[in-house]
This record gives C-alpha cells, structure tokens and sequence, in this order.
C-alpha cells in the first residue's frame, strides 16, 4: 500500500500558514492549553486570506497588487489585534 502525500508547492502561502498554525495547535494543546487560541487565530487568518484574495481578484480583475495588498493589510491589522486582545484583555478593557 502506497501513501500519496499532496503536494503542498501548490497551495497558497495563505494555507500553508493555516497547516502551520494547524500543528502548532497540536502542540499547544500537548504543552500549554493557553497558546492554542494563538495557532486558531492564525488559522482562520491563513484560511480567510486564502479564500478572500481570489474572490476580490474576481471581481476587481485589473488591479491584483492593489488588491493584494489590500486584504493582506487588513487581515494582518485584524491578526495582531486579535492576538493582542487575547494576550493583554484588562489593558484594553480598562482604557
């Protein structure tokens, strides 16, 4: 019986950072149960990233860099304010 690994050259940057973040949630739930919530922010990013660029792209067809750039600043803002909300909440609740 023979095992037929996909070939992972072909997937976006986007979902190779989904399956990285994939197995570090594997780990983090080994380890420390706290991380995990870092690796399921960083998976919806990969997956969200990897879905919304070609649909803009399908839409507004002329400009791709405009648009690649467009999606990939707002989700890393929405990224880092995600992580930053989880990792310091009474410092953003309290301003």
């Amino acid at each position: 019986m023979e095992i037929i690994l996909p070939d992972f050259t072909k997937f976006t940057w986007q979902l190779n950072i989904a399956l990285l973040a994939t197995i570090f949630s594997i780990f983090s739930l080994i380890y420390n149960d706290y991380y995990i919530y870092y690796g399921f922010f960083t998976f919806v990013y990969g997956l969200i990233g990897a879905s919304l660029l070609p649909a803009i792209e399908t839409l507004f067809p002329y400009n791709i860099l405009r648009n690649y750039l467009m999606v990939q600043s707002i989700l890393t803002v929405i990224w880092i304010a995600s992580c930053l909300l989880y990792a310091f909440p009474d410092f953003f609740m309290n301003c």
